[in-house]
């Protein structure tokens, strides 16, 4: 229908009563999803920074204090790289930059 050359829709009060009670639910949703993204930003953020003082350390020694044989020492280097791949993973759909990936034993 138009109303005054303006394209409008009739809705009867119960449907617009429920039109609002979607856009009310619709709005706390935002609201919920936005406070998960900022724990999410948060957890990557020390996470990250957990990784990153592992990495360091690891560079740093070529060992780790938890890794006492060459097994357990490529294992921590996989879980470090794995630590990277998912921050970065869960960095991008919270609209976040990926981080520069951990330094290898190949970089030293």
């Amino acid at each position: 229908m138009r109303l005054d050359g303006e394209p409008r829709i009739a809705l009867t009060e119960q449907e617009y009563e429920g039109l609002i009670a979607s856009r009310r639910q619709l709005g706390a949703h935002v609201a919920r999803v936005r406070i998960t993204r900022d724990a999410l930003l948060d957890l990557i953020e020390v996470t990250e920074s957990l990784g990153a003082a592992l990495a360091a350390q690891h560079a740093r020694t070529g060992d780790c204090a938890c890794a006492p044989d060459a097994g357990t020492r490529s294992a921590v280097e996989a879980l470090l790289g794995e630590a990277q791949r998912r921050v970065d993973k869960a960095r991008r759909p919270a609209g976040g930059r990926t981080a520069r990936a951990p330094c290898s034993r190949e970089d030293r």
